[in-house]
C-alpha cells in the first residue's frame, strides 16, 4: 500500500496544528508536536529519493 504523499501529510499536520491552536493549544504544545512529526515526513522524503 502507497502512502500519502509529503504534500498531503504536510497538509493533513498543519490542519491539525490549525484546529489545536483554534481550541486554546499552548504554542509549546504546537511546536513539540511540529518538533515530533516535520521529521517522519521529511525522513520518508529521504527513502523515497533514494
Amino acid at each position: 500500500m502507497r502512502g500519502k504523499s509529503e504534500t498531503e501529510q504536510l497538509l493533513m499536520l498543519l490542519t491539525d496544528v490549525h484546529n489545536k491552536g483554534n481550541a486554546g493549544a499552548t504554542l509549546k504544545e504546537i511546536m513539540i508536536q511540529l518538533k515530533e512529526e516535520l521529521p517522519k515526513i521529511t525522513k520518508q522524503k529521504e527513502y523515497s529519493m533514494k
